[in-house]
């Protein structure tokens, strides 16, 4: 796009009251969606089509970042072509591995993130955390663990730091220090005065690069991880073994005995899970959709996994039941599996519903509707 020299004036000062108007959005609220960037539909193509008519490369390139934001709405984002000649032309390092990140080039992520790992750059820094989040979402959390910037400053870059490598190392089976990191970030997060929350929260930046919603997706990231924790302790508990069941009565006395101290045990620690899964949609001042949908999917598919497990009880080879024995035995364990599947069913439901709505962790959802298919 070309222009005359005024006409190049009128598009910059155009683009800038964009950017203004952008900057002006607050954090999106939950109900309803986006109530305080109603306009952003408008606003960001202009914002595109003024600063590509002011040939201005790095306004452009965040417009068109905007553009792409599933948060902001847009419908008609900017053609992977035209961001990727931009990334070529910036001389902002830090931008070119946001244009990166953004078209989902690993490739092209991982050769410009190597030469910023080490700079002092505020953008730079915030870059390449965008970019190891990016990584950790990949399944190519290795890579981000091995890439997180050595030189962070800004409260908010301290926060998305702490929390990506914890979970990093989560996704890379270090569990130990992975957990240490997550519970050593929310006692950080917790103890937070107003004044440093603020400082935390000040920012809107699109992604991948850091703002207060990459600060909150974080402190989600750092609280999945402790209920992951929570999970896993929870699924290591087995039923006890039959030993020596051989008729329909010492079957009895184990469903009764053994088997029900197991079940209510494991239950107690599902809830303390769903616990720390739940609180991920407490936080506060917005709570992380993705890491809310995630969340609500594990919580359903925690539930639906122990309801499987009582109804998948049987009887040893050597127990000799007559019909009757087998048909309540089934019957009770049926009965105690219900209300479980109905708490898999709820949680499988907002995973969906918040899922498709934010446009988040779809692949989540997709693992939500499919399960929600068989209840």
């Amino acid at each position: 796009m070309s222009g005359t020299e005024a006409e190049r004036s009128l598009a910059g000062a155009a683009a800038g009251h964009a950017v203004l108007a952008f900057r002006s959005c607050g954090l999106r609220q939950p109900e309803p969606a986006d109530a305080a960037c109603e306009g952003a539909g408008r606003v960001i193509p202009e914002w595109v089509r003024t600063a590509q008519l002011a040939k201005l490369t790095d306004v452009e390139i965040e417009a068109r970042l905007v553009a792409r934001d599933p948060r902001w709405r847009v419908e008609d984002p900017s053609d992977d072509a035209r961001l990727r000649e931009l990334g070529e032309a910036t001389r902002a390092p830090g931008l070119g591995l946001a244009v990166a990140v953004a078209l989902g080039d690993t490739r092209l992520v991982l050769r410009r993130l190597s030469p910023l790992v080490a700079s002092t750059d505020p953008l730079d820094v915030s870059a390449v955390l965008g970019a190891v989040s990016y990584l950790n979402d990949a399944a190519l959390s290795a890579d981000a663990v091995s890439s997180l910037p050595e030189n962070v400053k800004q409260p908010d870059h301290e926060l998305v730091y702490q929390g990506q490598w914890a979970l990093g190392l989560w996704r890379t089976k270090q569990r130990k220090p992975a957990l240490q990191r997550a519970e050593e970030l929310m006692r950080t997060w917790q103890g937070l005065d107003p004044a440093s929350l603020g400082a935390a929260l000040e920012k809107q930046a699109p992604y991948p690069l850091v703002d207060r919603e990459a600060v909150m997706a974080s402190i989600g990231a750092a609280q999945y991880v402790r209920a992951e924790a929570q999970r896993e302790e929870a699924e290591r508990l087995e039923p006890p073994a039959m030993k020596g069941v051989k008729s329909a009565a010492e079957m009895k006395s184990y469903v009764e005995g053994p088997f029900h101290d197991f079940a209510q045990e494991k239950q107690a620690q599902l809830e303390s899970a769903t616990a720390e899964y739940r609180a991920i949609a407490e936080l506060e001042p917005v709570p992380p959709p993705r890491w809310v949908t995630e969340a609500a999917a594990r919580v359903g598919e925690m539930w639906l996994t122990f309801a499987t497990e009582l109804t998948s009880l049987k009887p040893p080879a050597s127990a000799k039941l007559d019909a009757d024995s087998l048909t309540s035995l089934e019957r009770a364990m049926q009965a105690s599996a219900a209300p479980l599947r109905d708490r898999a069913k709820r949680s499988f439901e907002v995973c969906t519903e918040y899922g498709k709505r934010e446009r988040v962790a779809m692949e989540a959802v997709k693992r939500c509707e499919e399960a929600l298919k068989g209840l």
